[in-house]
């Protein structure tokens, strides 16, 4: 179709960011515009799709090159290698299947155009192959971790457009039988009217049934951080010390989001300190720490892209005990951002964490100052004991004399 004849190549143009980096990336954009046009409307000049094809190929192989380039060593390099190589062979055959198809075009030989079309059908197979290929060692070697979210809207949006179809056919058909029994064939042309407006009302509840089950099946793990975490920081809150919560916090926000690296810092009277951390050592936190100007927004979350330790920092705001701390996130494995689904479960889950830190704390203040009291009594007790010993002694002496 058309729609794939031009996002297919322009996905290549713009990979892996999504942007046209380097600006005259965006040459591209009326080579892919000219050639695609002339395939459909203007089918007496196929050179022209041809050379504007053949351009556009060349332009992409040479951005992708150079962004490759440009990345640094390390996993992302790995993941986008793989991508790109298949996005660049996806191209190439494309080449090849253009210089066939010119061939074929300048050809009279019966035998030799049954041999080029064979050969043209092999070499668009092969590009399919190899664009899918790249991407699926991508995707499963190094794991594209925006892969989950786009793969559920993918999935919400398809199977949705398909039920309303389906709604709609059937509604009309069932309206356009039942009333040409009772009404006659004047209802027919009221059926299609009717059948839509029952079809854009159950849009709404159809979204909703169709996102939940995306989720459940493609996001299971920032479900289960959505749905688990506050639960059980209800449950440890009253029977923990803060330190230890805040390392089963960050253990739970690894699984679901797969941060690289993450740290719990708590504000207290004595200033902030570290609470924990995961994957990073607290010396380097606190060195982090030092550069670091904490933001004055405590709904919404801290986000510079281009720090490569801590991108992204999530504000502890309790009720009644103001900012408690911060949770502090490295990029996933690849280098990547956070999406906006795993943005707002990070959001959502700040309430109960910053809550459970606060009540954590005061009872551990509680139980600190309880066991110094009890201490101090105990040495006061054993004190006056040890008096009263004292006095016997004295009291029996004098006696004796």
């Amino acid at each position: 179709s058309m729609a794939a004849s031009f996002a297919i190549p322009l996905a290549a143009l713009t990979f892996p960011s999504g942007r046209f980096e380097p600006r005259w990336s965006l040459w591209g954009l009326p080579l892919l515009v000219v050639g695609i046009s002339s395939r459909y409307w203007a089918r007496g000049l196929p050179a022209v799709e041809q050379i504007s094809l053949v351009v556009f190929a060349l332009l992409t192989i040479a951005v992708i090159a150079k962004r490759y380039s440009l990345l640094p060593q390390g996993v992302q390099r790995q993941q986008v290698k793989w991508a790109a190589l298949g996005f660049v062979l996806f191209l190439l055959l494309l080449l090849v299947s253009l210089a066939l198809q010119l061939a074929d075009q300048r050809t009279t030989d019966n035998g030799l155009h049954f041999f080029l079309l064979i050969a043209f059908s092999i070499v668009e197979a092969l590009a399919v192959l190899a664009l899918v290929g790249g991407l699926l060692v991508s995707l499963l070697r190094y794991r594209l971790y925006d892969a989950d979210a786009a793969i559920s809207r993918s999935a919400v949006y398809a199977a949705l457009t398909l039920s309303l179809i389906a709604i709609f056919a059937a509604t009309e058909k069932f309206i356009e039988i039942m009333g040409e029994q009772y009404f006659g064939s004047a209802i027919g042309s009221a059926s299609g009217v009717i059948a839509a407006g029952f079809a854009a009302v159950m849009i709404a509840p159809l979204h909703a049934r169709m996102s939940n089950w995306a989720e459940r099946r493609f996001q299971r793990n920032l479900i289960r951080l959505r749905r688990d975490l506050p639960l059980l920081v209800g449950d440890l809150r009253e029977t923990v010390s803060p330190e230890r919560l805040a390392d089963i916090v960050l253990e739970k926000i690894a699984g679901g989001v797969r941060s690289s690296r993450s740290a719990l810092i708590g504000v207290g009277a004595e200033g902030p300190a570290v609470l924990a951390s995961l994957d990073v050592a607290a010396e380097e936190v606190r060195s982090w720490m030092a550069d670091w100007s904490p933001s004055s927004r405590h709904d919404a979350l801290d986000c510079a892209r281009d720090d490569m330790l801590f991108p992204i920092r999530i504000p502890l705001h309790a009720e009644g005990a103001g900012t408690v701390g911060w949770i502090l996130l490295g990029p996933r494995p690849d280098g990547s951002f956070y999406g906006k689904d795993e943005r707002e479960a990070l959001l959502e889950i700040a309430d109960c964490v910053a809550r459970g830190i606060s009540v954590a704390r005061r009872r551990a203040e509680r139980e600190t100052a309880h066991s110094r009291a009890t201490e101090l009594l105990t040495r006061r007790v054993s004190a006056l004991e040890s008096m009263v010993k004292r006095l016997r002694g004295s009291g029996a002496t004098a006696a004796a004399t």
